[in-house]
């Protein structure tokens, strides 16, 4: 039975997903890619399931499986499809079971083949010889039957000085293969003729079944550590790379004549020339085109111009604000077309054409700065190629800009249960307050307020801003000149809130600024070093430092221009001046996994995964502690110090060691480490989560010396409790109902029961806030909510309504705050609303599953050890001792 078979369906079949052509263009197998879910214990083989539409009719579809659930049956599936549907079409996707005999059948699909020189893949309709030596990135292209030489290709890297450098191979593999889609992996460094410049890069060629189409994602990385005096970030520092330019020029050496083709973006006219065409994108084209975002190291703001370029020569053919162009080289033997994704959105970007090359800039010479890229720093362009023998404009790539819009079914993902606690957006509450806060949710993709339509206050694009969301909360308390330069950086897992949301209701836009988010995250906020301290390796950087601009630290959050006494970057003058030190770098306080994973689970990105496991080494890191010498003994000596202060009097109660007790940064290193189990099975990383758990709370911890209520300090004792909560569900999933389980089920009663008699809505305590910022203080009440509704899953019977009652009323109130006050619909209170809101939500509308498991008695989990005594020091010196005796 073949793909495009058509197949009797039942019409009770679930719907998974479905594709909507919104444009008016005829699609003609365009590739999609989507992650679907499927219950525990439903399919254990990907090869027995496919997927058909409403009539019964097959697509082209691969399937590869990400994640099983731990019987080993199928929790998460990425299917890609090649799709053709004509103009405003709408198809929607239902599950085929296949027949054992169908099962396993051989399709004709992908095919490739390797020698100790080149890859030879071979789609159907086309053949790549792709170079495992240096990354060109085609030694040859053959359509239909023609080849076309290309061994003069180059991709290259132009250093300050004009030095040229080039990407050498080192490893390279087929790292996925279905039969629709075949993804090489090329990874190595550049190397010049005099000298090699450190730095790496990793690239991904993308090929589908009877298609000329090639998908390359290249990433550059400068793995060098950072110089960061006092903790200050600034770009011009030592660690970072100067280039020139950076690009990929494709050069056929075929004779002539060439024609050039282009589109400036989906929709416009084709135009055509036959001279040397460049399309140079040079700054966003917004409004603020010149923001101070776009700061050099000299403080300078270096783009030229609003907008983009066309031009032949001296000659300007075409100017404008937004381009997403596609670009056409001609001849008879063959048309290649290429288009760079994101093009105006990550400036400077340039495409151009001379003679028989096509080069696409993704750092263009044209630009008047030279680029830096920081150490630990990385940068990813996503480009496409086609290659048709049809001497004339192909518009086979005008969809990358303008792609079908894929909706999955919220009733099938949240009826798997992959990811616990979602609603889809038909069954949330109509009833006030929710109805409000839900309108207030939706003003994140929705009117003049959107996410979208904040970026341009800052303009925050080009290649180092994309993605990333404006901190405008941050104006509220800046004194200095507005609007404030301030980024996110992915704080409270903005990715998650983003997923839930795309799930839930499946609108495209929460999916589109997931993706930008994922993305920026994983090249620019992650410190992409293991030369610099344990502390720092493999970290993510913060958001914006409170109440002061970026300055020159990008996204780096610690900028020098803070200490400036002669302009707006003063701590003098504003609310900045009541911090007693400055400078910093990633710490557990600012570390968050949940988006990244689920994201991957969505597409099947190998990138977003190997940020989330960098993540989690860093954290495992910051358990393992130092590993060198001269640290060791510098973080033996600091904790005797600690104690000493605190023995004195001089110095307030303080663990030793990472585990800080219930906190955002615990809380934040826990969820890691349970993220990394989820996406990689490694045990040590669950192994890890326990010590913490073990090291951070107890059973029978003395609640009253927490101090839990003095919001300032303690306020995020609940994002380790959603932490705990967390395990706990994991822990259920395997069900392993162990000594661990039983540790965490009952701390989490405790604290629990202490939230129950003593906890108060936040905004009742408004007087004693350090800053005044209700609406994100009213919006961390929702975790109180979504403790408490998670604990009564666990507690004993008499505890349950207690509960519930608590998490009830914490949940109004959390809404009544964030609708009271207009700060409420900043990005700060509504990345933490998007992503909390559903627990509470399913709970409302659900009654909490009991979960039971054998009772183990208090004597058995021991005493709460003193992590300030004399005896926790020796013991955490000791293992500090050991550490130094292995080096």
């Amino acid at each position: 039975m073949s793909l495009m078979q058509s197949h009797k369906t039942d019409k009770d079949s679930p719907i998974l997903f479905e594709l909507e052509d919104k444009s008016g263009k005829h699609r003609y197998f365009e590739p999609v890619s989507l992650g679907v879910p499927f219950p525990q214990g439903k399919f254990s083989n990907s090869s027995s399931i496919g997927l058909v539409d409403e009539n019964g009719d097959g697509v082209p579809s691969g399937a590869t499986v990400l994640d099983r659930w731990p019987d080993q049956s199928l929790k998460w599936v990425l299917f890609d499809l090649l799709i053709s549907m004509p103009p405003f079409g709408c198809k929607r996707f239902i599950l085929d079971v296949k027949n054992t005999e169908d099962s396993g059948e051989k399709q004709n699909g992908l095919a490739f083949t390797e020698d100790a020189q080149e890859f030879v893949v071979q789609t159907g309709g086309s053949e790549f010889y792709i170079d495992k030596n240096q990354f060109k990135p085609f030694n040859a292209v053959v359509v239909n039957g023609k080849r076309v030489s290309l061994d003069r290709s180059l991709t290259f890297l132009k250093g300050e000085n004009d030095e040229l450098y080039t990407p050498e191979i080192e490893c390279c593999k087929v790292e996925r293969s279905n039969a629709v889609k075949l993804i090489l992996c090329f990874e190595g460094c550049f190397s010049g003729q005099n000298s090699n410049p450190d730095l790496k890069f990793k690239s991904r060629l993308s090929f589908f079944r009877d298609c000329g189409y090639c998908f390359c994602d290249f990433t550059i990385l400068n793995p060098n550590p950072a110089v960061h005096p006092d903790g200050f970030w600034d770009l011009g520092k030592e660690g970072s790379f100067f280039f020139k330019e950076l690009g990929i020029r494709l050069e056929t050496g075929s004779d002539g004549p060439y024609s050039n083709f282009w589109k400036i973006k989906p929709g416009a006219r084709i135009s055509s020339h036959g001279k040397p065409l460049l399309i140079y994108q040079d700054s966003s084209g917004g409004e603020n085109w010149q923001s101070k975002n776009h700061f050099n190291r000299f403080e300078n703001v270096p783009v030229s111009f609003k907008g983009y370029k066309v031009s032949s020569g001296d000659n300007i053919l075409d100017e404008g604000l937004r381009a997403s162009p596609v670009l056409s080289l001609s001849n008879n033997d063959c048309t290649m077309t290429v288009t760079v994704q994101n093009f105006w959105q990550n400036f400077p970007t340039a495409l151009k054409s001379d003679g028989e090359t096509l080069t696409l800039s993704l750092f263009p010479d044209q630009f008047k700065d030279i680029f830096e890229l920081q150490g630990g720093e990385q940068k990813t362009h996503q480009m496409s190629f086609n290659f048709s023998s049809q001497a004339k404009y192909d518009d086979s790539l005008d969809w990358v800009h303008d792609p079908l819009g894929v909706k999955p079914d919220a009733k099938w993902y949240v009826a798997s249960n992959a990811i616990p606690y979602l609603l889809p957006e038909s069954e949330l509450p109509k009833e006030e307050p929710y109805k409000k806060i839900l309108d207030l949710v939706r003003s994140a993709i929705q009117g003049e307020n959107s996410f979208e339509k904040r970026r341009e206050i800052i303009d925050e694009y080009g290649w180092r801003n994309f993605g990333d969301l404006y901190a405008d909360h941050e104006n509220r308390l800046y004194l200095g000149e507005k609007p404030i330069i301030s980024h996110y950086n992915n704080q409270y897992d903005l990715i998650n809130s983003f997923v839930f949301q795309y799930i839930s209701s499946g609108a495209g836009k929460w999916f589109q600024l997931a993706k930008d988010l994922a993305l920026h995250v994983t090249d620019i906020d992650i410190y992409h070093t293991s030369k610099d301290a344990y502390t720092y390796n493999h970290g993510m950087f913060w958001h914006t430092d409170h109440f002061a601009t970026a300055g020159t630290s990008t996204h780096r959050s610690f900028s020098k221009l803070v200490l400036k006494e002669d302009n707006q970057y003063s701590i003098e003058d504003g609310p900045a001046a009541a911090y007693k030190h400055h400078g910093g770098g990633p710490s557990s306080q600012h570390v968050y996994t949940g988006g990244l994973v689920n994201y991957y689970f969505l597409t099947g990105d190998e990138n977003i995964k190997s940020g989330t496991l960098e993540l989690a080494d860093f954290v495992s890191g910051l358990i393992q502690g130092p590993s060198h010498p001269v640290a060791i003994l510098k973080k033996m000596a600091r904790n005797t110090i600690n104690w000493a202060k605190h023995l004195s009097g001089k110095k307030p109660m303080e663990p030793y060691g990472h585990a800080e007790g219930p906190d955002r940064g615990s809380g934040n290193m826990l969820s890691v480490l349970l993220d990394a189990f989820m996406i990689s099975k490694d045990r040590q990383y669950l192994l890890q989560a326990e010590t913490l758990i073990q090291e951070c709370v107890h059973p029978e911890d003395d609640l009253s010396e927490r101090d839990l209520l003095k919001i300032n300090i303690r306020w995020s004792y609940t994002i380790f409790l959603q932490g705990l909560c967390k395990y706990l569900h994991l822990k259920v999933e395997w069900a392993e109902y162990d000594f661990m389980f039983c540790y965490a089920k009952e701390t989490l009663i405790h604290y629990a029961k202490w939230m129950a008699d003593n906890e108060v809505p936040i905004l009742t305590l408004s007087e004693s806030f350090d800053y005044p910022n209700p609406a994100t203080r009213a919006a961390n009440d929702i975790r109180k909510s979504n403790v408490l509704f998670i604990a009564a899953g666990y507690a004993p019977e008499n505890l349950q309504s207690v509960f519930k009652e608590k998490a009830e009323f914490f949940f109004s109130e959390a809404c009544k705050g964030l609708l009271t006050h207009e700060s409420g619909c900043l990005t700060r209170p509504l990345a933490i609303l998007m992503q909390n809101m559903f627990v509470s939500f399913y709970s409302l509308k659900n009654n909490a599953a009991v979960v039971t498991s054998k009772e183990i008695i208090s004597g058995r989990y021991g005493k709460p050890v003193d992590k300030t005594s004399l005896g926790w020091l020796v013991k955490d010196n000791f293992k500090l001792l050991l550490r130094l005796f292995s080096f």
